[in-house]
């Protein structure tokens, strides 16, 4: 894929602000984990169930980006 020729996003970002607002509250609050955004949400839960899954997963949706 050339530079400049991505494809739209299918998903709402969060806004900038609005992760970095909640990484530091979990920082503050001496958190353990922080998950920012309904993507990074789902993708621990799906690792915690099946790391082998998570992984394939992934590696799935990079081979798409790319175009193989």
């Amino acid at each position: 894929m050339k530079p400049g020729s991505e494809k739209p996003q299918k998903f709402k970002a969060l806004p900038v602000q609005d992760a970095a607002a909640k990484i530091i509250k979990a920082m503050e609050q001496d958190a353990f984990r922080v998950t920012v955004g309904s993507d990074a949400r789902f993708m621990d839960i799906i690792y915690r169930i099946s790391p082998r899954r998570a992984a394939y997963f992934i590696y799935n949706k990079m081979k798409s980006m790319l175009g193989e």
